[in-house]
């Protein structure tokens, strides 16, 4: 099942998926060069202790470099829809 949803900063559809975390965070912050958004991506999940914990119990670490849909899906419960 897909999920999607009108982003409201630009005119594009974000189609839930799993994701590699380079590319959703280049989602969150389409400005940044991927290196800085992930930096910064990194930070936002290690800073919000229930988004964290929640990813934890889901099998994701600092070092995954892939989401599965369910934590994908937990990150935008959280984060919004990029």
């Amino acid at each position: 099942m897909k999920t999607e949803s009108k982003d409201r900063s630009a005119d594009h559809t974000f189609i839930h998926r799993p994701y590699n975390k380079t590319e959703l965070a280049q989602l969150y912050m389409p400005n940044y060069i991927r290196k800085v958004a992930l930096r910064k991506f990194n930070h936002w999940l290690r800073h919000s202790p229930q988004l964290w914990e929640s990813l934890q119990a889901q099998g994701f670490n600092i070092t995954s470099r892939d989401l599965t849909y369910e934590q994908v899906q937990t990150i935008i419960d959280h984060l919004g829809v990029p």
